[in-house]
């Protein structure tokens, strides 16, 4: 591992390994996002905003939004650089991007990424703390967008499967970890895309703040008329349906 830091911009390297790949022996789009999480950790250290400091103010991160694009993965034991930067502040969120690139420095990814601020006490939403509003001047701005303002619902969920949450799935803040959002939803799509293509852009918006251990309905419908497989997904609470995450699915032919 290879942590390096210059004008606010924060690079970490990874090795693939074995237990990351797919099928098609590339990395998955889920661990891509782990790569990020780790990256985005790294660099909040560095910034003194780390967990450590952010638990001991009753406080802490959520990610509100996120959308990985990749133009191709990395496969077996390939060495993999992530960069990221503080994108934005504004007064009740922040932006994080990222920039993933291969072993010959060629940039085969891009991520944007929305945070909010949340008080544990309550599990209420608060606006940035001074001290996150007042650093240093934002080194770059996003490197992608988000396709709209909203993910559009699923209306006909043309696939629908339920799945039973594990103690596992939670991370440090007691709620789902937001890349299990993405591997299940891309979980449930037919089985010919599946075997045939890997998600290569994916978009969620995290809508509610999740951590019971009652199981998840995830739903799935095609997007009409786009050429690749498209997909939107809702993943909701199985009591009373409230939706927990969106998510939209881009789909490229494997090879």
């Amino acid at each position: 591992m290879t942590i390096v830091e210059n004008d606010g911009v924060l690079e970490r390297e990874f090795f693939t390994r074995t237990y990351e790949l797919g099928s098609d022996g590339k990395v998955s789009l889920a661990n891509i996002a782990n790569y990020l999480q780790e990256t985005a950790g790294s660099h909040a250290r560095a910034l003194d905003l780390s967990h450590a400091r952010f638990d001991s103010l009753g406080i802490t991160w959520v990610m509100s939004r996120q959308r990985v694009v990749m133009n191709s993965f990395p496969g077996m034991y390939e060495p993999v650089t992530v960069r990221t930067w503080p994108s934005g502040i504004e007064s009740h969120s922040a932006s994080r991007d990222f920039e993933i690139l291969d072993q010959n420095g060629t940039v085969i990814g891009a991520a944007t990424t929305e945070w909010l601020m949340m008080e544990l006490a309550n599990r209420t939403l608060i606006p940035m703390p001074d001290f996150i509003s007042e650093m240093a001047p934002i080194p770059r701005g996003r490197v992608i967008e988000y396709e709209g303002r909203a993910i559009p619902r699923v209306k006909k969920p043309e696939l629908t499967t339920e799945l039973i949450v594990r103690p596992t799935d939670f991370d440090l803040n007691g709620h789902i970890n937001h890349v299990h959002y993405m591997e299940w939803a891309l979980d449930v799509v037919p089985e010919e895309v599946k075997s045939g293509y890997a998600p290569c852009d994916i978009e969620v918006m995290y809508r509610n703040e999740y951590r019971d251990r009652l199981p998840l309905i995830v739903e799935s419908s095609a997007i009409a008329g786009v050429g690749d497989p498209a997909f939107l997904h809702s993943i909701k609470r199985s009591d009373d349906l409230k939706e927990v995450a969106r998510l939209r699915s881009r789909w490229a032919m494997q090879g």
